[in-house]
Protein backbone atom coordinates (compact mmCIF):
# COMPACT_ATOMS: atom_id res chain seq x y z
CA UNK A 1 0.00 0.00 0.00
CA UNK A 2 1.55 3.68 -0.89
CA UNK A 3 0.88 5.26 2.23
CA UNK A 4 2.46 8.71 0.77
CA UNK A 5 -1.32 9.45 -1.03
CA UNK A 6 -2.90 9.12 2.85
CA UNK A 7 -0.54 12.19 4.12
CA UNK A 8 -1.04 13.89 0.91
CA UNK A 9 -5.13 13.82 1.45
CA UNK A 10 -4.72 14.74 5.40
CA UNK A 11 -3.21 17.75 4.54
CA UNK A 12 -5.72 19.13 2.18
CA UNK A 13 -7.76 19.08 4.77
CA UNK A 14 -7.67 22.63 6.07
CA UNK A 15 -10.08 22.09 8.65
CA UNK A 16 -8.69 18.99 10.14
CA UNK A 17 -8.18 19.11 14.33
CA UNK A 18 -7.67 15.43 14.53
CA UNK A 19 -6.88 11.81 13.37
CA UNK A 20 -6.17 8.91 14.64
CA UNK A 21 -4.53 6.60 12.03
CA UNK A 22 -3.05 3.11 13.25
CA UNK A 23 -0.07 1.06 11.22
CA UNK A 24 1.72 3.24 9.81
CA UNK A 25 2.81 6.59 11.63
CA UNK A 26 6.03 5.42 11.90
CA UNK A 27 6.14 6.56 8.18
CA UNK A 28 5.21 10.22 8.44
CA UNK A 29 6.79 11.48 5.55
CA UNK A 30 8.55 15.15 6.88
CA UNK A 31 6.31 17.44 4.42
CA UNK A 32 3.37 15.77 6.89
CA UNK A 33 5.59 17.60 9.85
CA UNK A 34 6.16 20.83 8.23
CA UNK A 35 1.99 21.08 7.50
CA UNK A 36 1.30 20.26 11.05
CA UNK A 37 3.16 23.70 11.89
CA UNK A 38 0.11 25.84 10.71
CA UNK A 39 -2.61 22.97 10.69
CA UNK A 40 -5.92 23.38 12.85
CA UNK A 41 -4.91 20.15 14.80
CA UNK A 42 -5.68 20.23 18.21
CA UNK A 43 -4.45 16.87 18.68
CA UNK A 44 -2.21 13.96 17.66
CA UNK A 45 -2.55 10.45 18.17
CA UNK A 46 -0.51 8.83 20.84
CA UNK A 47 3.24 8.60 21.15
CA UNK A 48 4.49 5.63 22.18
CA UNK A 49 7.98 4.27 22.52
CA UNK A 50 8.02 3.08 18.90
CA UNK A 51 8.48 6.27 17.79
CA UNK A 52 11.14 7.61 19.96
CA UNK A 53 13.17 8.13 16.43
CA UNK A 54 10.45 10.52 15.64
CA UNK A 55 11.50 12.64 18.98
CA UNK A 56 13.47 15.31 17.04
CA UNK A 57 10.61 16.02 14.55
CA UNK A 58 8.48 16.47 17.70
CA UNK A 59 10.75 18.72 19.08
CA UNK A 60 10.70 20.77 16.10
CA UNK A 61 6.76 20.81 15.62
CA UNK A 62 4.94 20.79 18.48
CA UNK A 63 6.13 23.26 20.23
CA UNK A 64 4.99 25.52 17.70
CA UNK A 65 1.31 24.08 16.65
CA UNK A 66 -0.91 27.45 17.31
CA UNK A 67 -3.94 24.94 17.88
CA UNK A 68 -2.72 21.82 19.55
CA UNK A 69 -4.36 21.04 22.72
CA UNK A 70 -3.41 17.56 23.86
CA UNK A 71 -0.40 15.40 24.50
CA UNK A 72 -1.35 11.65 25.00
CA UNK A 73 2.07 9.54 25.62
CA UNK A 74 1.68 5.67 26.99
CA UNK A 75 3.80 2.86 27.79
CA UNK A 76 6.79 4.15 28.62
CA UNK A 77 7.02 1.76 31.70
CA UNK A 78 10.33 0.24 32.30
CA UNK A 79 12.27 2.61 29.62
CA UNK A 80 15.92 4.22 31.18
CA UNK A 81 15.55 7.40 32.21
CA UNK A 82 18.20 8.54 29.37
CA UNK A 83 15.13 7.49 27.15
CA UNK A 84 12.69 9.54 28.27
CA UNK A 85 14.39 12.66 28.69
CA UNK A 86 13.19 13.77 24.75
CA UNK A 87 9.57 13.76 26.18
CA UNK A 88 10.53 16.04 29.24
CA UNK A 89 11.43 18.21 26.85
CA UNK A 90 8.59 18.12 24.85
CA UNK A 91 6.37 18.27 27.13
CA UNK A 92 7.88 21.78 28.57
CA UNK A 93 7.89 23.25 25.42
CA UNK A 94 4.37 22.51 24.56
CA UNK A 95 3.21 25.25 27.02
CA UNK A 96 -0.43 25.86 24.75
CA UNK A 97 -1.51 22.58 25.67
CA UNK A 98 -4.45 22.60 27.68
CA UNK A 99 -4.94 18.19 28.12
CA UNK A 100 -1.95 16.10 29.27
CA UNK A 101 -2.05 12.03 29.46
CA UNK A 102 0.83 10.52 30.97
CA UNK A 103 1.45 6.98 31.19
CA UNK A 104 4.99 6.56 32.53
CA UNK A 105 7.39 4.46 35.07
CA UNK A 106 7.21 5.48 38.62
CA UNK A 107 10.59 6.24 38.58
CA UNK A 108 9.43 9.31 36.27
CA UNK A 109 7.21 10.79 38.07
CA UNK A 110 9.59 13.04 39.97
CA UNK A 111 11.24 13.77 36.48
CA UNK A 112 8.48 14.87 34.87
CA UNK A 113 6.78 17.05 37.73
CA UNK A 114 8.86 20.15 37.51
CA UNK A 115 8.42 21.16 33.97
CA UNK A 116 4.43 20.94 34.33
CA UNK A 117 4.99 24.11 36.39
CA UNK A 118 5.33 25.80 32.76
CA UNK A 119 1.72 24.16 31.84
CA UNK A 120 -0.49 26.62 33.09
CA UNK A 121 -3.35 26.20 30.86
CA UNK A 122 -3.76 22.96 31.73
CA UNK A 123 -7.25 22.02 32.09
CA UNK A 124 -7.14 18.23 32.42
CA UNK A 125 -4.14 16.34 34.26
CA UNK A 126 -4.09 12.47 34.56
CA UNK A 127 -1.10 10.39 35.32
CA UNK A 128 -0.92 6.71 34.94
CA UNK A 129 2.23 4.46 36.19
CA UNK A 130 2.78 0.60 36.87
CA UNK A 131 3.19 0.55 39.84
CA UNK A 132 2.29 2.39 43.35
CA UNK A 133 3.38 6.09 43.68
CA UNK A 134 2.97 9.08 45.35
CA UNK A 135 2.89 12.77 44.27
CA UNK A 136 5.78 14.33 44.70
CA UNK A 137 5.77 17.44 47.41
CA UNK A 138 6.93 19.90 44.64
CA UNK A 139 3.79 19.05 42.54
CA UNK A 140 2.08 20.99 45.73
CA UNK A 141 3.79 24.35 45.49
CA UNK A 142 2.51 24.46 41.34
CA UNK A 143 -0.64 26.37 40.19
CA UNK A 144 -2.88 25.35 37.25
CA UNK A 145 -5.42 28.40 37.17
CA UNK A 146 -7.85 26.55 34.59
CA UNK A 147 -7.63 23.44 36.04
CA UNK A 148 -11.14 21.06 35.97
CA UNK A 149 -9.77 17.91 35.42
CA UNK A 150 -7.00 15.77 37.77
CA UNK A 151 -6.78 12.45 37.90
CA UNK A 152 -4.88 9.72 38.97
CA UNK A 153 -2.81 10.84 41.80
CA UNK A 154 -1.51 9.11 45.01
CA UNK A 155 -0.92 11.88 48.18
CA UNK A 156 1.14 10.49 50.50
CA UNK A 157 -0.33 11.15 54.24
CA UNK A 158 2.67 13.28 55.12
CA UNK A 159 1.76 15.43 52.08
CA UNK A 160 -2.50 15.54 52.95
CA UNK A 161 -2.05 19.11 54.39
CA UNK A 162 -0.12 20.73 51.55
CA UNK A 163 -2.64 19.00 49.42
CA UNK A 164 -5.33 20.33 51.19
CA UNK A 165 -3.54 23.89 50.32
CA UNK A 166 -3.12 22.72 46.79
CA UNK A 167 -6.53 22.33 46.57
CA UNK A 168 -7.92 25.67 48.13
CA UNK A 169 -6.08 27.04 45.20
CA UNK A 170 -7.78 24.93 42.34
CA UNK A 171 -11.47 25.73 43.39
CA UNK A 172 -12.69 25.07 40.09
CA UNK A 173 -11.88 21.70 39.92
CA UNK A 174 -14.94 20.07 38.64
CA UNK A 175 -13.23 16.14 38.98
CA UNK A 176 -11.30 14.61 40.88
CA UNK A 177 -9.95 10.95 41.42
CA UNK A 178 -6.95 10.17 44.04
CA UNK A 179 -5.82 7.97 46.20
CA UNK A 180 -5.30 8.37 50.02
CA UNK A 181 -3.44 5.63 52.25
CA UNK A 182 -6.15 6.08 55.22
CA UNK A 183 -9.73 7.43 56.28
CA UNK A 184 -7.70 9.24 59.22
CA UNK A 185 -5.96 11.50 55.85
CA UNK A 186 -9.54 12.80 56.15
CA UNK A 187 -10.79 13.21 59.51
CA UNK A 188 -7.11 15.42 59.71
CA UNK A 189 -8.32 18.02 57.09
CA UNK A 190 -11.35 19.38 55.35
CA UNK A 191 -9.89 18.42 51.92
CA UNK A 192 -12.92 19.71 49.86
CA UNK A 193 -14.30 22.70 51.67
CA UNK A 194 -12.92 24.92 49.22
CA UNK A 195 -13.41 22.53 46.17
CA UNK A 196 -17.08 24.96 45.49
CA UNK A 197 -17.37 23.56 41.84
CA UNK A 198 -16.67 19.57 41.92
CA UNK A 199 -19.32 17.86 40.80
CA UNK A 200 -17.24 13.80 40.26
CA UNK A 201 -14.91 12.52 42.90
CA UNK A 202 -12.98 9.20 42.83
CA UNK A 203 -11.11 8.59 45.68
CA UNK A 204 -9.80 4.96 46.84
CA UNK A 205 -8.07 4.09 49.99
CA UNK A 206 -5.19 1.60 50.38
CA UNK A 207 -6.10 1.00 54.11
CA UNK A 208 -10.09 -0.33 53.96
CA UNK A 209 -12.07 2.49 56.08
CA UNK A 210 -13.65 1.24 59.76
CA UNK A 211 -17.45 0.10 59.29
CA UNK A 212 -18.71 3.46 60.88
CA UNK A 213 -17.05 5.49 58.86
CA UNK A 214 -19.16 8.20 57.86
CA UNK A 215 -18.75 11.55 55.57
CA UNK A 216 -19.99 14.20 57.23
CA UNK A 217 -19.43 17.08 54.94
CA UNK A 218 -19.72 16.85 50.90
CA UNK A 219 -19.03 19.85 48.68
CA UNK A 220 -22.73 20.90 47.38
CA UNK A 221 -21.61 20.72 44.08
CA UNK A 222 -20.60 16.69 44.27
CA UNK A 223 -23.01 15.26 42.35
CA UNK A 224 -21.20 11.93 41.58
CA UNK A 225 -18.87 10.20 44.33
CA UNK A 226 -16.56 6.34 43.58
CA UNK A 227 -15.16 4.85 47.06
CA UNK A 228 -13.10 2.19 47.02
CA UNK A 229 -13.02 -0.32 49.24
CA UNK A 230 -16.69 -0.62 49.36
CA UNK A 231 -17.40 1.57 52.68
CA UNK A 232 -20.23 0.83 55.23
CA UNK A 233 -24.07 1.29 55.86
CA UNK A 234 -23.80 4.48 57.14
CA UNK A 235 -21.18 6.15 54.91
CA UNK A 236 -23.66 8.80 53.51
CA UNK A 237 -24.74 11.84 55.24
CA UNK A 238 -28.55 11.87 55.51
CA UNK A 239 -29.39 14.89 53.31
CA UNK A 240 -26.72 14.92 50.26
CA UNK A 241 -26.89 15.54 46.96
CA UNK A 242 -25.47 12.84 45.08
CA UNK A 243 -27.56 11.74 42.10
CA UNK A 244 -24.80 8.53 42.02
CA UNK A 245 -22.81 6.62 44.47
CA UNK A 246 -20.64 3.95 42.86
CA UNK A 247 -22.57 2.69 40.39
CA UNK A 248 -25.86 2.99 42.24
CA UNK A 249 -28.09 5.96 41.15
CA UNK A 250 -30.35 8.71 43.50
CA UNK A 251 -33.84 8.84 41.29
CA UNK A 252 -35.07 11.32 43.68
CA UNK A 253 -31.91 13.62 43.36
CA UNK A 254 -31.63 13.09 39.78
CA UNK A 255 -35.19 14.62 39.50
CA UNK A 256 -33.93 17.52 41.91
CA UNK A 257 -31.10 18.22 39.75
CA UNK A 258 -32.70 18.68 36.65
CA UNK A 259 -33.78 21.75 35.32
CA UNK A 260 -37.02 23.05 34.24
CA UNK A 261 -36.25 22.57 29.98
CA UNK A 262 -35.31 18.62 30.88
CA UNK A 263 -38.60 18.53 33.11
CA UNK A 264 -40.72 20.34 30.48
CA UNK A 265 -43.56 17.76 28.62
CA UNK A 266 -43.89 18.65 24.96
CA UNK A 267 -46.84 21.10 24.94
CA UNK A 268 -46.78 20.75 21.58
CA UNK A 269 -48.21 17.33 21.72
CA UNK A 270 -50.51 18.11 24.61
CA UNK A 271 -52.21 21.06 22.81
CA UNK A 272 -51.55 20.91 18.88
CA UNK A 273 -54.78 20.53 16.68
CA UNK A 274 -54.79 17.31 14.75
CA UNK A 275 -57.01 17.76 12.34
CA UNK A 276 -57.61 21.54 11.45
CA UNK A 277 -61.11 20.50 9.96
CA UNK A 278 -62.33 20.51 13.05
CA UNK A 279 -61.71 24.04 13.24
Amino acid sequence: MDTSTVWTDLMKLTQLSSYDIQGFTDHIPFSFFEWMKTSALRSIPRIDRSQRQLAPLFLDVLPVMPHLQSLNYKWFFGEPEKEVLWLIDLVQKCTQITELDLEISHRQISLFVPVLAGLTNLVTLRLESDLMWTMPPLFFTLNFPQLKFLRNILIASADVSAFGTWLDRHAGLEELRLTLESQEDLYQSQLFDKCTALISLDIRLLVKPLPSFCLTDLPPTLRKLMWRPSPGPNFLPNEHQLTHFGFDEFDNNIRRHRSLVDLHTDWLDQFWVVEMSSW
